[in-house]
């Protein structure tokens, strides 16, 4: 695909890594594509900063988060190209990535397409990598091309895979990969490469809200009636060589936590209480 074929979109929340993403995306192609970044609840002066060192691309403001559904939506909504790339702002693009959308050349019925994205190793206590496999299959957005009529035709992503007061989300981008194969075709680019950064850390209550996100599964289950078939069980894989395990056994974190926080400590105060009394 020529330049000129398609549009890249960034939902962002301000991260330092947005700025590198942007400088590399502008030195990879000549002439650049059309860039639009959503700012999802991003305040203070990030949006003049990024407007002042970026001006060929295109700056959304967006005061309040509502997710990375609502973002990729709105800034798609901008594209005037037939194909629409959404990255994530914390990725670094590859060699391979920028050659394999240069060499993208697409039959009429594909409507979405994807590569891998391969998760960084965190390499101490204070990091986390984002997975504990690379991300192939399953229609992850922060790494992904759609076709842009098809999208718009769908409604886009489901934006009810959001909650704000956490600013939880989940399983929209295969939600909206298994209603686009229901109109077209989906192609795996396997040098479509990017990279996933480990994030510098210190956060304990990670796994609590990592597990809450898996309350979503329901709605989704619901959505889509072949989901099980795609994502598989709690034994059994799916069609994307996945099963949902570690999912169902996180919710049970949660409770884990709330259990050794509040109720160990007053257990042990109650036994400490009786051995006194009986001395």
């Amino acid at each position: 695909m020529k330049t000129s074929d398609f549009s890249i979109v960034i939902p962002s929340r301000g991260r330092p890594s947005l700025n590198a993403l942007l400088t590399s995306l502008q030195e990879a192609f000549s002439p650049p594509p059309r860039i639009i970044v959503v700012l999802d609840g991003v305040r203070g002066d990030t949006f003049l900063n990024l407007k002042r060192e970026f001006p060929e691309s295109e700056i959304l403001p967006q005061a309040k988060p509502m997710g990375p559904s609502m973002a990729r939506n709105r800034g798609l909504s901008r594209s005037r190209t037939a194909w629409t790339v959404f990255l994530d702002d914390d990725l670094s693009i590859t060699p391979k990535w920028v050659q394999a959308i240069s060499d993208f050349s697409p039959d009429k019925e594909t409507v979405i397409a994807e590569g891998p994205t391969l998760v960084q190793k965190a390499v101490s206590s204070q990091q986390r990598q984002a997975s504990e496999i690379d991300f192939e299959g399953g229609f992850g957005a922060g790494n992904l091309m759609v076709r842009t009529r098809t999208f718009r035709e769908i409604g886009g992503f489901d934006m009810r895979y959001f909650k704000r007061p956490e600013r939880l989300h989940f399983r929209e981008d295969t939600d909206l990969g298994l209603r686009m194969l229901k109109v077209g075709k989906s192609a795996y680019l396997p040098d479509l490469i990017c990279i996933h950064p480990a994030e510098e850390t210190r956060d304990f209550w990670h796994l609590p809200r990592f597990a809450r996100r898996y309350y979503f599964e329901s709605y989704f289950l619901a959505r889509n009636e072949d989901a099980r078939e795609w994502i598989g069980g709690f034994i059994q894989k799916g069609r994307l060589r996945t099963r949902q395990t570690r999912g169902t056994l996180s919710l049970l974190i949660p409770p884990g936590y709330f259990f050794s926080l509040f109720f160990l400590p007053c257990l042990y105060l109650t036994l400490a209480l009786h051995a006194v009394l009986a001395l």
